[in-house]
């Protein structure tokens, strides 16, 4: 089957490079954030089957007004990015910490044991590892 997605063109502009070259890193990373996001409620939006015409019905905005969040330009409150999650059910803010829960933890030592070459018939003692398996309690932290 033949690939039918467009790949961009190299495009080489001074003007664009030189605005390039004035970009911040902070600013620049900034722009990144906005992309991902919007690339991120597109995707929800993708996976519920929606339009952003039929998003924007679910959600109480305007069409415009997921174009304009699809584009990666928007800078988002806290209210909205909470009320997208909760309509397209995806997560777009991590605000709390989450820890690593221990259960229990398995402690696991060997005891060589070495068996008369005369018993299994060889010519020099055999080796062998047995376990000795303990369980702990831990505590949750």
């Amino acid at each position: 089957m033949e690939n039918t997605k467009k790949q961009a063109k190299g495009y080489d502009s001074p003007l664009l490079l030189s605005l390039l070259e004035k970009t911040t890193p902070e600013a620049y990373e900034r722009t990144c954030n906005r992309m991902m996001m919007a690339a991120r409620i597109e995707d929800g939006m993708k996976a519920k089957g929606w339009n952003q015409t039929q998003f924007a019905e679910q959600i109480g905005q305007t069409p415009s007004t997921i174009s304009k969040w699809l584009s990666g330009t928007n800078n988002f409150t806290q209210d909205i990015l909470t009320d997208i999650q909760r309509v397209l059910g995806i997560q777009l803010l991590c605000v709390e910490e989450i820890k690593p829960m221990i259960k229990e933890v398995i402690k696991v030592e060997y005891k060589t044991v070495f068996l008369s070459a005369k018993v299994l018939g060889l010519e020099k003692p055999y080796e062998q590892k047995v376990s000795l398996n303990y369980r702990q309690q831990v505590a949750n932290a």
